[in-house]
């Protein structure tokens, strides 16, 4: 029977520690999850899911702005 009484604080920390870190870290995952399925759908309607390219002329027009 004692060993239960020493069983019952440690069983009790367990569980507080996983719902507090349920209840801190759910929003974070929610959001991610959100993000994620955001991500799918915007990448479903675009047809092209690499980045764009930046246009070789556009580099040189901002050196030779910088120069001036």
């Amino acid at each position: 029977m004692s060993r239960f009484r020493g069983l019952f604080p440690v069983v009790l920390a367990v569980g507080f520690g996983v719902l507090n870190g349920y209840v801190t870290f759910a929003p974070s995952f929610q959001s991610l999850e959100a993000d994620k399925q955001h991500g799918k759908t915007q990448s479903e309607s675009t047809p092209s899911s690499s980045p764009a390219k930046p246009d070789a002329n556009n580099t040189t027009a901002a050196t030779n702005a910088s120069k001036a």
